[in-house]
């Protein structure tokens, strides 16, 4: 299963160096939005770095290969999930490398930390748009999927920008919760709709003859 997610990792290849040019246009575009900067240049890098590992699977047909292999399917779909936690660990790494950067060199830009509550707002969000996209991957394939990545992908994007000043702004309820309960909540929700997501996944791909 490792070696399955180290391959999704190991075709990025341009996407790679197209994240460092990504990582740089979100943080520009954002400036007005605060503290989603963080969590949009997870969930940009993350998506695109994952439709990359789906895309390069469907045009160099991996499942033929993979079902001919002594690899269960739920195995193939189990590691495609992981891999999204791989992406966004990478993701993460890019923004605190070049946020570093450009701290050093003193641009006036406005730039934010890496916080918790960041990071599980990010994985909330990869969580939820692929808890919809990777059923119908697996059921259609990479390019007859495309229409519903890129309304996926833009819709997300975009609502981003004002989730994070909405919830502060009109979800005042939240704040007589403590942060520990609201964060648990998030990830116990996130862990049940991913889950019921792979079920589905796994039935899917069970039954997709290829």
């Amino acid at each position: 299963m490792f070696n399955l997610i180290k391959k999704d990792i190991l075709v990025q290849k341009f996407t790679l160096i197209y994240g460092i040019v990504n990582t740089l246009i979100i943080i520009l575009a954002f400036q007005q939005v605060g503290e989603a900067m963080f969590p949009a240049c997870v969930v940009a890098l993350s998506y695109i770095m994952l439709q990359s590992a789906c895309a390069y699977d469907d045009k160099s047909n991996a499942d033929i290969l993979l079902n001919i292999l002594p690899c269960k399917r739920s195995t193939v779909v189990f590691a495609r999930y992981l891999s999204v936690f791989a992406f966004a660990v990478i993701s993460i790494f890019y923004y605190a490398v070049i946020t570093g950067i450009l701290k050093i060199l003193f641009l006036p830009l406005k730039l934010y930390s890496i916080t918790l509550e960041g990071i599980v707002g990010a994985m909330f969000s990869l969580i939820f748009i692929n808890s919809f996209y990777l059923p119908v991957f697996f059921k259609m394939g990479y390019y007859r999927s495309k229409m519903l990545n890129i309304f996926l992908f833009f819709a997300m994007f975009f609502s981003i920008g004002w989730i994070i000043p909405a919830l502060k702004n009109y979800f005042w309820i939240l704040e007589s919760f403590n942060d520990t309960y609201i964060i648990t909540a998030l990830i116990v929700f996130a862990v049940i709709i991913y889950g019921v997501s792979f079920l589905v996944s796994v039935k899917i791909y069970e039954r997709r003859e290829f």
